[in-house]
């Protein structure tokens, strides 16, 4: 069984980072993104934009260019940057109302190969589809703001803010 996750954690990797973003890159249109990796870290203590620094510096991994913003939700959300987590992240964004290729494609794939998850990923699809829509704010701009102000401001629904918001 051991043998079995560990090969189905590197198909999800090889089908994300292999496949996916180099796709991606050749189609999409990236949005600007105003700092790099080491202004991010000089942000004061509490923003967004530092907490964004410290994950990728704990995790060793570096600001992928056309992929801060994907980035930056991870850290929004409270999402993990391993493949569960990955996957958790898009059930939310298509309970958010978000129907793009990656969003699309990553959650079949986890249907696919995760099916002992299911349940966690129907209560992520419930969190995002009971909260206002997070794409549609201009989030390269926001990550000089202070994380849990930004949390509190998006995350919350207007029928009770301390059920759905994510920690």
């Amino acid at each position: 069984m051991k043998h079995l996750l560990a090969a189905r954690k590197k198909l999800i990797i090889l089908l994300i980072h292999g496949v996916g973003l180099p796709v991606l890159v050749r189609f999409r249109k990236p949005k600007p993104w105003h700092y790099s990796h080491e202004e991010l870290r000089r942000f004061p203590e509490g923003t967004w934009g530092k907490a964004l620094a410290d994950t990728l510096d704990k995790k060793g991994y570096r600001l992928l260019r056309n992929y801060e913003y994907h980035d930056a939700k991870h850290v929004l959300l409270g999402y993990g940057m391993d493949e569960v987590s990955e996957v958790r992240m898009q059930f939310f964004f298509l309970g958010n109302r978000r129907y793009s290729f990656p969003v699309l494609s990553t959650v079949i794939t986890g249907m696919l190969l995760m099916p002992e998850r299911w349940g966690l990923f129907l209560d992520e699809f419930r969190k995002g589809r009971s909260l206002p829509p997070v794409n549609r704010h201009d989030i390269a701009r926001m990550v000089t703001e202070p994380l849990a102000e930004v949390r509190a401001r998006l995350l919350t629904s207007n029928q009770n803010p301390d059920k759905h918001a994510i920690n």
